[in-house]
């Protein structure tokens, strides 16, 4: 097993053991409506055994679908995404284009007015779709500084803002980088526009701490991050 798989608590057992060393079933280990089961191209079964990246971490953990995880460890991004002006199919039909297995939801409320992106929905269409659902709300704008960027729309204030709080939230940005490392992730929110949405700095302060490099998803294309937004 990989230093990165061990980290976020991942066991690792032959499809044809069903049974940990000490003898105990390891899907005891499952939180309620989460098949953890996963299959590679090694035809390994990955199980969650450990809560590290479960609530204490990522708050309200609602996983759902499967945690795809690649023993091959091929180069993989660290992808951004906003549903903005797309419909549920078309996102998850971009996401699975650019082969993303796990979305991190950072809305601080995963809540929508458009029709499959309120939170219970989301997840439930996302794992027909065979895709891991995480909300991460910690790396969530707080309500204070979206209340005031509404107020003036002073882009250089919110970023200010925003990274003076990012910078408190260390513990779940290195949960968010080990999840990186073994899974092909996702950051959602809603802006279509990534230069004009927290989850970019988000994936940016992941990327400092080791993590995979930023593609920024759009409807048609895949985009590098080459921080074109000052992170000041």
């Amino acid at each position: 097993m990989s230093d990165s798989c061990a980290a976020i608590g991942i066991r690792v057992n032959t499809l044809d053991h069903r049974r940990t060393s000490t003898g105990r079933v390891s899907r005891n280990h499952q939180r309620p409506g989460f098949s953890a089961n996963s299959l590679c191209s090694a035809k390994w079964s990955f199980r969650f055994q450990s809560e590290a990246v479960a609530g204490s971490i990522f708050g309200s953990y609602r996983p759902a679908g499967t945690l795809v995880v690649s023993m091959t460890s091929p180069t993989h991004h660290l992808y951004t995404f906003g549903y903005e002006g797309l419909d549920i199919d078309a996102f998850i039909a971009r996401i699975q284009q650019a082969g993303v297995k796990t979305i991190v939801d950072v809305r601080e409320l995963p809540l929508s007015r458009k029709k499959g992106f309120s939170k219970s929905s989301f997840r439930e269409a996302l794992a027909n779709a065979g895709i891991a659902y995480f909300h991460a709300p910690a790396l969530g704008c707080p309500k204070d500084i979206r209340d005031r960027y509404k107020d003036n729309g002073d882009w250089a204030a919110y970023t200010r803002a925003f990274m003076s709080y990012i910078a408190t939230q260390d513990a779940t940005l290195r949960e968010l980088v080990k999840v990186s490392k073994v899974t092909t992730g996702c950051l959602v929110c809603f802006e279509a526009d990534y230069t004009m949405c927290h989850r970019t700095y988000v994936a940016r302060a992941a990327r400092k701490l080791g993590g995979p490099s930023v593609m920024h998803l759009t409807a048609r294309t895949a985009l590098p991050d080459g921080g074109l937004r000052a992170v000041a």
